[in-house]
């Protein structure tokens, strides 16, 4: 997603400077404003499509249509990364990591949102069970 990472933005320049080399070559750039493997399944789906002999407009058009359906829903062990990555702070990640505390992340509209929080895997799982169910 272009609201969470420099990904998007670095892909942009790179379908820019190979237009400039090989101006026939059409890239096609797509912001699933979604991360991890809900951005896999729709390459896997794109390549399958590819592979089938879709055209480029009609791939563009099946990715587009998954976007609004691919919901990503995690936890992690640690906020490590989450601190590290600027997406908590320095107090958060510390009282965090000393009450052994498992965020519960999802997307909404390509940006990372806390969704809840447990104090161990088995209860934060739960969580996210429940959140699936509900």
């Amino acid at each position: 997603t272009s609201k969470a990472s420099g990904a998007f933005g670095a892909a942009t320049n790179a379908r820019k400077m190979l237009a400039e080399r090989f101006p026939r070559v059409r890239v096609e750039l797509i912001d699933t404003l979604n991360v991890q493997m809900c951005q896999g399944w729709m390459a896997i789906e794109a390549a399958r499509a590819a592979l089938k002999g879709h055209s480029l407009k009609e791939i563009s058009a099946q990715v587009r249509k998954m976007i609004p359906v691919s919901h990503m829903l995690q936890t992690a062990d640690t906020l490590k990364y989450l601190h590290m990555g600027g997406r908590i702070g320095r107090a958060k990640h510390l009282v965090g990591s000393l009450l052994d505390i498992k965020p519960i992340i999802s997307m909404v509209d390509g940006e990372i949102i806390a969704l809840g929080q447990a104090r161990t895997r088995k209860k934060v799982y739960r969580q996210m069970v429940d959140k699936l169910e509900g």
